[in-house]
């Protein structure tokens, strides 16, 4: 301590008169044993640096003065060592110096032992970062470690600052060496300190804030696909260092990317018509994506924005009030004709042959017309009617018979799938229609207990139609129709006796 921090000058320890040292047995403070008047001498102003020093030492905190780092709460016995380190170790060319060496026993001897300090604190913080950058230059180049580089000269430092208030001194030099030390800072066991850190991640800790394995991290290192820096590593080869805003860059593509169930939610869709939008091309799903670091999820975003954007813009605002609609997430997909058919109408959609008819927030919301979602589905026709088996088990009717009559226009019907096969499904009104016109003779036999080729023998002159013809030259599935069998009951000539 030199100087006094509240009168800003130096201290005095020998009389300007008689230049011998004050002694601190003296009668009186303000008088040397030879008599001079110490209240008389010229008083010499302390430099900033003297003074930030005795303000450490008597109080423990400094602040406000110029050009100079702030400390509060600063342990003395640790600053003392800080200080003696920048002093005693300033030549880097010292790597080894005797713990009592250059130690003042006057104020004159303590002001040049704190010389090298006023060179460290000039322009603070470049007079430092320059003498750090210095030596780094000098230091042995074999070096791969900080702590090697720098030698005891950082190695007293971390001891003294690696935590609380000197911590700022550390930390420019951790600065510093982001730039200027090829090497590895976390081999120094300064890697939560401030450094290198704030623009470099070491490959696995960029790979923990990516969210991904290291080993997917070195993957895509290696083959080129993420920035890397690569650093010595004591004797064990290299270590790979990602910057951090590469990091950030690769956060910020895998935010563009969602997984299947997070799509679902966010579009408000069942699975199926989720698939459905895939196999439509509406939405980009991509199962490689997670071999792809800047992905790692298969949904991209964009698309489902793009998706919503366009069904909006689609979307027919003078739809009729009136007309019943059905909203995407409420099409069902009970039957596997029904997977299909929901393809079918989002390939529909995709090619604007079938548009919405309002605006939604999420996709799933979006509405179309009832009647142009159901020309495309087949389940409602199936439980509305009856397939050609159905009708055959219901009437008795022999199901070949039936598809002759169907293939022959006699009896009408509707195209359907059922089960992922296309099939005929008979309508009420189409059977009612067949009932009204056409008996089977087969069902007309039946009823007065006779055969079909002995009641074709006795029908005379009325006509049989729809029969199919069989190998054998006989005829399966004959109709007749009920207006001649009208006819026939008028007028008995027609119809042949029994006897």
């Amino acid at each position: 301590m030199v100087a006094c921090p509240k009168h800003k000058t130096l201290l005095v320890d020998r009389c300007d008169a008689c230049g011998t040292r004050l002694s601190d047995q003296r009668e009186r403070l303000e008088v040397c044993a030879c008599g001079h008047n110490l209240l008389e001498g010229q008083t010499i102003p302390a430099t900033h640096t003297q003074l930030w020093v005795s303000s450490v030492i008597a109080s423990g905190s400094v602040s406000g003065i110029s050009g100079l780092p702030d400390l509060q709460n600063v342990p003395v016995e640790l600053f003392a060592l800080l200080v003696r380190t920048f002093c005693q170790l300033y030549d880097p060319s010292f790597t080894v110096t005797r713990e009592n060496s250059a130690a003042p026993k006057a104020v004159l001897e303590a002001i040049e032992f704190l010389r090298p300090l006023e060179q460290l604190l000039t322009k603070w913080p470049r007079g430092f970062e320059d003498h750090v950058r210095e030596r780094i230059d000098l230091s042995p180049q074999g070096g791969r470690t900080l702590n090697t580089r720098l030698g005891k000269w950082y190695l007293r430092i971390k001891e003294v600052a690696s935590e609380g208030p000197l911590g700022v001194f550390l930390e420019l030099v951790h600065n510093v060496a982001v730039n200027d030390f090829s090497g590895v800072l976390a081999l120094d066991h300064v890697s939560g300190l401030a450094g290198r850190r704030r623009s470099h991640l070491m490959l696995p800790d960029a790979a923990a804030r990516i969210g991904v394995h290291w080993t997917t991290l070195r993957k895509a290192v290696e083959a080129g696909e993420v920035e890397c820096i690569k650093r010595p590593y004591a004797n064990r080869g290299e270590a790979r260092e990602i910057p951090v805003a590469e990091v950030e860059r690769v956060i910020l593509a895998r935010k563009g990317w969602i997984g299947e169930g997070a799509a679902r939610e966010r579009m408000n869709v069942p699975e199926h018509v989720f698939k459905g939008l895939v196999q439509a091309g509406l939405i980009v799903c991509d199962s490689s994506a997670r071999s792809d670091i800047r992905r790692g999820a298969p949904v991209e975003v964009a698309s489902i924005e793009r998706l919503l954007t366009r069904l909006n813009e689609m979307g027919v605002q003078d739809a009729l009030a009136v007309a019943r609609r059905v909203r995407l997430n409420e099409v069902a997909a009970r039957r596997l004709g029904d997977i299909k058919a929901l393809g079918r109408l989002l390939s529909a959609v995709a090619n604007g042959d079938v548009h919405p008819v309002n605006c939604a927030t999420t996709v799933g919301e979006v509405e179309f017309l009832e009647a142009d979602v159901d020309t495309f589905f087949s389940s409602k026709v199936v439980e509305a009617g009856l397939t050609v088996q159905e009708l055959a088990k219901t009437t008795g009717w022999k199901w070949e018979s039936i598809s002759h009559w169907l293939h022959e226009g006699f009896l009408e019907s509707v195209p359907a799938v059922l089960r992922g096969q296309p099939c005929r499904v008979v309508m009420p009104e189409h059977l009612v229609k067949f009932s009204q016109t056409y008996v089977p003779l087969s069902s007309l036999a039946h009823s007065i207990g006779a055969r079909p080729s002995e009641l074709l023998e006795r029908l005379g002159s009325v006509e049989v139609f729809g029969g199919k013809p069989l190998p054998s030259g006989a005829m399966r599935g004959g109709l007749v129709r009920l207006a001649d069998l009208a006819t026939a009951a008028l007028q008995p000539g027609l119809v042949r006796d029994a006897h």
